[in-house]
């Protein structure tokens, strides 16, 4: 969780979920104001909020004489500067294709950020009318048993199972390989119990080497040395008792596990239920390298971490690197656990999109959503959202290596989430996993080689009645792009719109009293290393968002231009109080800017980029209305 985000909690008004009174607007009931708003670590306070935002029409057809008074960058004192919300008829936004190349940065993705979203200047922060709140989850949306296929994983199982190598995980209690008189988990035990005298990498090496076998030799362990002189001689000593207590902490895991832990199948939606108590056990034995190797399934063991980092340490702003500081995180969580063990449960759910359940995306009458937009605050943040995870289709990416990024940074402040990789094949194009439950255990700041650990963040969530947080991260992977040009072709837009509605939709559909599920909150979605275009992944989240019944909270990591550039374009596709543009219409006219690329690209032209195209388009009148659209479709709108 982000820096002082802890200390801002108490003081956060939920815009989700409650409404509040301001002048904003003549004639406007209070329910007819969607508030939304993420938090920013390092917030002042909340008693500027009502005075920030009194008198402005924050919609995008009201706001042509407001204040737009941005933070451009840490170096940029605040200005003053009027600035219209009306859609511009010329571009004026310099366009990147690679967000991570120039947003590479602590301020892309980072806490350090001062003041909260809701006492930020207007610039940074931007929302939708609605008729509706925006949803947060709630304990009765929780529903446990309604999944199709579901194990629980507990101390007294319903039944009694026994192991199948071909379809359980293989525990290192499970497999029995015979070392001269004794199993292999006999000489894992053995070998934990002498974790008490451990003081240096050299040692812990030897350790695990005595029954990890296959532990690559050109790896050694100087990383753990880099992390114990990381810290103060208080800190080193407390880090080593925690090794011990990680050590005890993996020898229970036998205890605990008392039935097989299914591995979740390509092509199989299933869901798996375990206490926090057994993660933090597995975890403990991945820490400790104990699990052997498997196909179709990410590597668990913390092999990686233990290695020195000299490509991040090279580039790290205090040169301890970026494995050391996800030391850091694993070692705070593993003490805070073996401290005062948390007593609830996390779900695991693989969801699969049906054949059957695909939107047709080019006919679809469906209207877009509304949108929260800002360029402060963070994903995980928003507590009771379901929180898009940026995944690699190995589930985790590169947490237990030296990746560094937006799934990364994730894994690390939220270890449970690492236990996934344990049970999860690759994922296929029609699936993704749905995280119910999961605790945040540490603050951070920074991204990618600037990432570092900050502190301890007591998660407060509100739990449901089987014990999980009120905390949903949904793990969906874009396509890994060779050309970034080659996104905009019908198939592979099908594809990310199929992705993200898979993560996006509930099995249960949209509830029978008409409140939408609660909002999704994302960002720019596979626009990093993967090569995503920002606008496109933006139009293809609203489109799916819009398919599932939910509204959008989305980040755009202090990139205020970004920020603007979409507002703008969901207001002019989702204007106040008119029509909207709707699902099958808005994916013709991603159909038609495929042809503008291929036509500029064959001739070296410059192609303008997506959002610029869209308004454009429409100031010209070259998107006119489809002539089926009748007037009960724009009511409906």
């Amino acid at each position: 969780m982000s820096l002082k985000r802890q200390e801002n909690q108490t003081r956060i008004l939920d815009f989700f979920g409650k409404r509040f009174k301001s002048d904003i607007g003549t004639g406007m009931e209070d329910n007819n104001i969607c508030q939304a708003a993420g938090s920013t670590p390092g917030s002042s306070g909340l008693t500027k909020t009502n005075e920030t935002i009194k008198d402005k029409h924050v919609c995008a057809t009201s706001c042509a004489n407001s204040d737009d008074r941005g933070k451009k960058s840490d170096d940029i004192n605040i200005k003053k500067e009027e600035r219209s919300f009306i859609i511009p008829s010329s571009p004026t936004f310099e366009y990147h294709e690679d967000i991570d190349e120039i947003s590479n940065t602590e301020s892309h993705h980072s806490s350090s950020s001062t003041g909260s979203v809701l006492d930020t200047p207007l610039s940074t922060e931007r929302w939708s009318l609605a008729k509706d709140e925006l949803q947060r989850l709630k304990p009765d949306d929780m529903d446990i048993d309604s999944f199709e296929n579901h194990v629980y994983i507990t101390e007294n199982p319903r039944q009694s199972e026994k192991y199948d190598v071909s379809r359980d995980v293989k525990m290192p209690f499970y497999v029995i390989g015979m070392q001269g008189k004794h199993s292999r988990w006999d000489v894992i035990k053995s070998s934990l119990a002498k974790c008490g005298d451990v003081k240096t990498g050299r040692e812990l090496e030897s350790i695990i080497r005595s029954y990890n076998k296959t532990f690559p030799s050109e790896l050694d362990f100087s990383g753990f040395d880099n992390y114990l002189d990381s810290l103060s001689t208080d800190e080193r000593l407390e880090a080593l008792d925690t090794l011990k207590r990680i050590a005890d902490l993996a020898v229970e895991a036998e205890r605990l596990c008392k039935a097989p832990v299914p591995i979740l199948c390509q092509q199989k939606d299933q869901a798996i239920t375990m206490s926090q108590h057994l993660i933090a056990a597995l975890l403990a034995n991945a820490f400790f390298c104990t699990f052997s190797s498997r196909d179709k399934l990410p590597s668990i063991n913390f092999t990686r971490l233990f290695a020195p980092d000299s490509f991040y340490r090279r580039k790290s702003r205090d040169g301890k690197g970026v494995s050391v500081n996800k030391l850091r995180c694993l070692f705070h969580y593993f003490n805070r656990v073996t401290t005062s063990m948390p007593d609830g449960y996390v779900t695991f759910h693989r969801q699969v999109l049906k054949d059957s359940a695909v939107p047709n995306w080019s006919g679809s009458k469906t209207c877009l959503t509304e949108l929260y937009i800002s360029s402060k605050g963070n994903i995980e943040d928003e507590q009771s959202l379901l929180q898009v995870d940026f995944a690699n289709m190995w589930v985790g990416g590169g947490a237990l290596g030296t990746g560094c990024v937006q799934e990364e940074i994730r894994f690390m402040i939220t270890p449970e989430l690492i236990i996934s990789r344990l049970f999860t094949e690759v994922l296929e194009s029609n699936e993704c996993v749905i995280v119910t439950g999961c605790e945040t255990f540490s603050m951070y700041r920074g991204y990618a080689s600037t990432f570092e650990w900050s502190g301890n963040y007591v998660d407060q969530t509100p739990r449901d009645k089987f014990g999980r947080r009120l905390t949903q991260v949904v793990m969906i992977d874009a396509i890994e792009l060779q050309r970034k040009s080659s996104q905009f072709t019908e198939h592979l837009v099908e594809r990310e719109l199929n992705k993200a509605y898979c993560g996006f939709y509930s099995a249960k559909g949209v509830r029978e009293d008409g409140i939408k599920l609660p909002a999704i909150s994302t960002g720019n979605w596979g626009c990093g290393a993967f090569g995503g275009d920002i606008h496109l992944k933006f139009l293809i989240q609203l489109m799916a968002a819009a398919e599932a019944g939910r509204d959008v909270c989305y980040f755009t990591f202090d990139d205020v231009e970004i920020m603007n550039k979409l507002f703008n374009t969901h207001s002019l596709l989702k204007p106040n109080n008119q029509p909207s543009v709707t699902v099958g219409e808005l994916y013709k006219i991603i159909k038609s800017y495929e042809r503008h690329v291929s036509e500029r690209r064959r001739w070296n032209q410059w192609v303008q980029p997506l959002c610029d195209y869209i308004e454009s388009h429409f100031h010209s009148g070259s998107f006119a209305s489809s002539p089926e659209q009748t007037d009960d479709d724009d009511d409906d709108c």
